[in-house]
């Protein structure tokens, strides 16, 4: 995976203690949400030097989207085809494993 540390995050709704603690022991240093924080989140956040900024979600989202990448659709399908074949195969496994059961 990816390093969190130093990143930004963008979420919908101020987070609770725990969900705060999350995105603080992940590195996260800068936080864009559409409210404000509530207390002692707030104070936590100023405490642990983490930019908080507030803004509105169509702007929010015209900030973010430029990083969102457009997903590859074949990709996707491929993807989703050894999904299938891998479900097909531990179903046969599973007749299989019956069927000497059975004996």
């Amino acid at each position: 995976g990816r390093s969190t540390l130093g990143a930004s995050a963008v979420i919908t709704m101020p987070p609770c203690r725990r969900c705060f603690g999350a995105l603080l022991a992940s590195g996260i240093m800068k936080i864009i949400t559409t409210k404000e924080f509530l207390e002692p989140v707030s104070s936590a956040a100023k405490r642990e030097n983490i930019e908080i900024t507030v803004m509105d979600v169509k702007a929010a989202f015209q900030r973010t989207s430029q990083y969102i990448s457009k997903p590859d659709r074949s990709q996707i399908d491929a993807e989703r085809n050894i999904r299938k074949i891998e479900e097909k195969d531990r179903k046969m496994r599973r007749q299989l494993k019956l069927q000497e059961l059975k004996l």
